[in-house]
């Protein structure tokens, strides 16, 4: 048993072969351990009620049933292993195995946990497989091919640490959890039939195309510190929950379905791109787009709902149009200060916490339906960032007759007495309500 050496044991016939002992006569297969693991069931499945042989190769010997290879060995470790009964594989089937090369499994359909880990797996065949559970192939990083064509159920962190540079999934239409993480190699991927993904990639530097035409939703963050993706193109996306995130080689971003995105975190954020266009988006969470270094128009025709700070630190932001929109919230353009052109013509509503340094270079508000109340909010932010000299008196004409020109000037009366009323309000904010 020493060094793995195949050997005879007495009369019994018995194989060493890495943890397990195969017998010849007797076609048992048991661990020197006693331990039961998930190579050992399988094995014995496949030997049972067969004629076991060995046959010699160059460089290796195979164990035969019924003149069909089963295991390739050499020295007593398994470098091949063919199942043709099998349809489930159990968890840890070959973790940590040092010399597993090749790996053929031609009626499994189900891979379990940590199935495939820490291996010098260079081929891989697993067909028939539909369904794959978490952790099952991880560390692989001889494994240059891996076909699934009918896979249609992914649990998450599935593939990890891979050698591929190309992964499809023809029939995979929902993923459950995070799934393919960190393969360093990995270019593109194609999900033809995908319809709803929790998270999809995340960390693969090299990555550069993903094609899902059929994906309606996306939960939590996917595509995250991809920074070679190209383009997003995700003609059928209507929901996402959060968004994507350090894109930065993405140039397009095509979503014209999108409606809405639920969750209050960051959804666009540290993109390449020049212009953002979401024509069916309805409603956005808090810090919808931020920090895109890149960014100049933004485009929203449908939005009606957003959270806090949702244009927030788009340094070179400059025209926003969002005609259904209603109300802006608390920091809405937050060190967006380069804002030149706002067409918001539903607008009628500002929390008074809105961001007025980012509205100094405004050269043009449309807001036809804009309150006196929300009027004068500004009015007046602007008014006592001029007193207090953060904004020069050139900018704050500027700016003031920007505001004036939203109303008629038979309303300027109006206008000058909800101002002073609402300079008393911002005196003594603790007597009155937003």
């Amino acid at each position: 048993m020493k060094d793995g050496v195949v050997f005879p044991l007495n009369k019994d016939y018995e194989l060493l072969l890495d943890t397990v002992i195969v017998n010849l006569k007797t076609k048992e297969v048991r661990s020197p351990l006693n331990e039961v693991s998930s190579f050992q069931t399988v094995l014995q499945e496949e030997i049972k009620d067969k004629k076991l042989s060995i046959q010699k190769g160059n460089g290796f010997k195979s164990l035969l049933a019924d003149g069909r290879e089963i295991v390739r060995f050499s020295k007593g470790y398994v470098t091949g292993f063919y199942a043709y009964k099998v349809e489930e594989v159990g968890n840890c089937f070959f973790n940590c195995h040092e010399y597993i090369k090749e790996v053929k499994l031609f009626k499994a359909k189900k891979i379990g946990m940590d199935s495939f880990v820490y291996a010098p797996i260079e081929t891989l065949e697993i067909n028939n497989v539909t369904e794959i559970l978490s952790g099952s192939f991880s560390s692989l990083p001889r494994l240059k091919k891996l076909d699934l064509p009918n896979l249609k159920f992914l649990h998450g962190f599935t593939f990890c640490y891979l050698g591929v540079d190309n992964l499809s999934f023809p029939k995979l239409k929902q993923i459950y959890g995070p799934s393919i993480i960190q393969c360093d190699f990995l270019k593109q991927v194609d999900f033809p039939c995908l319809i709803r993904a929790n998270q999809i990639v995340g960390n693969n530097l090299v990555l550069k195309r993903v094609n899902a035409p059929k994906l309606e939703r996306i939960d939590g963050f996917s595509f995250y510190n991809c920074p070679a993706i190209e383009e997003i193109n995700f003609e059928k996306l209507k929901v996402i929950s959060s968004g994507f995130a350090g894109l930065k080689s993405v140039k397009k971003m095509n979503l014209p379905l999108l409606e809405c995105v639920e969750e209050n975190k960051p959804s666009f954020r540290d993109l390449n791109v020049q212009e953002l266009v979401f024509p069916s988006l309805k409603k956005a969470g808090n810090g919808f787009i931020v920090q895109n270094p890149c960014l100049k128009k933004v485009f929203l025709p449908k939005l009606e709902e957003t959270g806090i700070e949702f244009l927030s630190e788009n340094p070179f932001l400059e025209e926003v149009d969002a005609p259904n929109l209603k109300k802006l919230k608390f920091s809405s353009f937050k060190k967006s200060r380069r804002i030149k052109l706002l067409k918001a013509d539903s607008l009628e509503h500002m929390s008074r916490y809105v961001d007025f340094e980012s509205m100094l270079q405004l050269k043009k508000l449309h807001a036809p339906n804009l309150s006196f109340e929300a009027l004068s909010l500004l009015m007046m932010g602007f008014e006592k960032m001029n007193q207090t000299g953060v904004v020069f008196e050139k900018e704050f004409s500027s700016i003031k007759e920007v505001l004036k020109n939203c109303f008629s000037l038979e309303n300027q009366e109006v206008l000058e007495e909800t101002s002073k009323r609402r300079e008393e309000e911002m005196e003594h904010p603790s007597e009155c309500n937003e």
